[in-house]
């Protein structure tokens, strides 16, 4: 009897010790600083590689706070929020859910400096638990290739198990407020169905009044397996029939690979008034008008652009100093080839042709191979930037992969421009003769020689740039 009393008393000791942990556990997750504590904990425990900061953190674990600043970084990977806030229930995880109230961020920013690698298949889009959140950003800012801002991002995030779901996601890019809308399968095929439509405001060039226009886009097909392939078209039209014929117009229809060496599979594009500024706020101010084709041969594909640019200009004001482009391309598995490009450009003429071959998947470099030759005549460096004074040149330029580094020649002549308050202004550029080598570290310049109306420079020249140092004699 008295073991008996004896082990129901440990037993109701070890009772009371779990319940005393449990409660304090439970009365911890709701104090103020729990967020931050299991925060830093994290960082502890991330793997090798990964690193995790945080500041200014408040809130609870139970319920959610307050993160004035977080930086995550792996490698060349970073992302870095700003004044965060969430608010969650604990309690949907032990039914296998994640469901927030509020996930808010005022300023996220995603940096990327990896290298390009070859494109690969995933695997599983799968998360270990579901997922319901509704999300909103005020600024994100994509700091990569190219770089991109995004305003007022918002909508409503769903993980069910078997799809990733986006419902009434709202984004502003520069003059554009648009929305979106979408699903993923996270295995199997990965089945993809996205929608986009929207508006965007554009001035025509040599109108004051401000014309409202239509973009919608889908993109429907599959992303799992080395075969997956994505149907893409998009269009922009003017919102209102009476000025459907001033107004920026753009229809493009396009299959992409995504997995593939070459992911372009076919395209077709045709538009007209088309100001390239209005659609990216950090491409030239343009009025293009014309096509572009990429059409199946073989195993690869040949391309046609034709474009006409009624508003040619500097660089320096916002403007692309190019008139009128015609090319034609062609591809045959890893060998491109430039076969014609005329262009007038900078009060001149362009042409060029050339050749690029890529290098099979797992390279150190995409490019294993390249060569090109260009001639200009009477090109105006006035006409490409402004702060230049103007000039007739003419000449060549030549250019070659060899190994990692690219080696090239030009030599560029010309006749002084009219005399005259307009042609004195600016550095004026006369004769231009160089070689040398770039390795996407060190620039060196065995020959150059370059001539302005009142100053003559000779020599060599070389520079590190991991090392910020260099050499020259001139």
């Amino acid at each position: 009897m008295r073991r008996l009393v004896s082990m129901l008393m440990r037993r109701t000791l070890v009772a009371l010790v779990l319940a005393a942990a449990g409660l304090g556990a439970y009365l911890w997750t709701g104090s103020d600083r729990s967020l931050g504590a299991t925060l830093d904990l994290a960082a502890r425990f991330l793997p090798e590689g990964q690193s995790l900061e945080t500041s200014e953190v408040t809130g609870s674990l139970r319920a959610g706070g307050r993160i004035g600043w977080l930086r995550w970084r792996q490698g060349e990977l970073g992302v870095e929020a700003r004044d965060a806030e969430l608010a969650w229930s604990l309690r949907s995880l032990l039914d296998g859910q994640l469901r927030l109230q509020r996930l808010s961020v005022r300023h996220l920013r995603i940096e990327d400096k990896r290298p390009p690698t070859a494109p690969v298949p995933p695997q599983s889009l799968a998360l270990p638990i579901q997922v319901s959140t509704p999300f909103e950003v005020d600024t994100l800012e994509w700091a990569g290739t190219p770089p991109l801002t995004v305003t007022s991002l918002s909508g409503n995030y769903v993980f069910d198990s078997t799809h990733h779901r986006i419902d009434a996601g709202k984004a502003t890019i520069s003059s554009g407020s648009y929305g979106f809308s979408g699903q993923v399968q996270a295995g199997d095929t990965m089945a993809l169905a996205l929608r986009l439509n929207g508006e965007l405001a554009t001035t025509p060039p040599g109108s004051p009044h401000t014309v409202t226009l239509t973009a919608t886009a889908e993109v429907q097909g599959t992303l799992g397996g080395q075969d997956a392939a994505l149907d893409l078209a998009a269009r922009i039209a003017p919102g209102n029939a009476t000025t459907r014929q001033q107004a920026m117009q753009a229809t493009v229809t396009a299959t992409v690979n995504p997995w593939q060496p070459q992911p372009l599979a076919s395209a077709r594009a045709i538009w007209q008034g088309l100001d390239l500024a209005a659609l990216w706020p950090q491409a030239p101010r343009t009025l293009l008008h014309g096509q572009a084709t990429v059409a199946p041969e073989g195993a690869g594909w040949h391309a046609r652009v034709e474009l006409a640019n009624a508003l040619p200009g500097p660089w320096d004001r916002g403007q692309l100093p190019v008139s009128r482009l015609n090319a034609r391309a062609r591809n045959a598995g890893a060998q491109w080839t430039i076969e014609s490009l005329d262009a007038a450009a900078a009060g001149g003429q362009i042409q060029a042709q050339g050749q690029v071959s890529t290098a099979p998947p797992g390279a150190s470099a995409p490019v294993a191979g390249w060569s090109g030759r260009a001639t200009f005549r009477s090109i105006n460096p006035a006409s490409a930037d402004s702060r230049l004074a103007a000039a007739t040149l003419n000449g060549t330029l030549a250019a070659r992969l060899d190994g990692p580094a690219w080696v090239f020649e030009t030599e560029l002549a010309g006749v002084q421009a009219q005399a005259g308050p307009a042609a004195a202004r600016g550095l004026r550029l006369n004769l231009l003769r160089a070689q040398g080598r770039w390795d996407n570290r060190a620039l060196t310049l065995p020959s150059l020689l370059a001539q302005t109306d009142d100053a003559r420079l000779q020599g060599s020249l070389g520079f590190d740039t991991a090392r910020r140092a260099g050499e020259a004699q001139l």
